[in-house]
This record gives C-alpha cells, sequence and structure tokens, in this order.
C-alpha cells in the first residue's frame, strides 16, 4: 500500500473535509484552463454536474472562488501543477511584468 486509504477514493481536504475523485479531476482541469464545457467533455459529464464538482469543492475548502479553491488545493497536495503549467505561469508574468514595469 502507498499510504493510507480513504473510502471510495477521498482525500482529507481542507478542515478536515473531504473532496470526491470528481471534484478534484474538475479542480485539476480547471488549473489546467480547462473551461467548464471542455471539462465536462473530457470526464463525460454534463456541464451541470461539472459546475456542481466545482461548487462543492470551493465550498469544502472554504474558498469564495474557484482561484482560491485551486490555490488550497494546490498548497495542500490535492492537485498538483505540471511542470509546463508552471512554465506558462512563468512567462506570462514575467510578460506582464515587461509590460507594467515602465509604468510602475
Amino acid at each position: 500500500m502507498d499510504g493510507p486509504q480513504f473510502p471510495h477514493d477521498e482525500r482529507p481536504a481542507a478542515d478536515g473535509e473531504q473532496l470526491s475523485r470528481q471534484e478534484r479531476k474538475c479542480l485539476q482541469l480547471y488549473l489546467n484552463g480547462l473551461k467548464d464545457a471542455d471539462i465536462a467533455r473530457k470526464l463525460s459529464l454534463s456541464i451541470h454536474t461539472v459546475r456542481m464538482h466545482l461548487t462543492r469543492a470551493r465550498h469544502r475548502l472554504h474558498a469564495q472562488s474557484r482561484v482560491e479553491a485551486v490555490a488550497k488545493a494546490l498548497r495542500s497536495g490535492i492537485i498538483h501543477a505540471s511542470f509546463l503549467l508552471l512554465l506558462n505561469l512563468l512567462f506570462s508574468m514575467g510578460t506582464i511584468l515587461d509590460e507594467i514595469s515602465p509604468l510602475i
């Protein structure tokens, strides 16, 4: 065994609450830049179900927004950023900083 087993493949979330496997998958795909419709297509779910999973994850993580939910899930290890995503974010931030630095 690779560690503690949780019923129904669930892992502890913030404050001891649980995120389902589908909630984690939806958050992970949202982090990867997919829109609700794309997540629904990829997971063979309805867009309504995807929105429900993202909303439940946000509430269970006590987040005010999807972005905050993703940040909390990243910090707690519930989801993971890929190396390419991190490079893309760093490049985007560098580009933004280059554009606004003359204004500062």
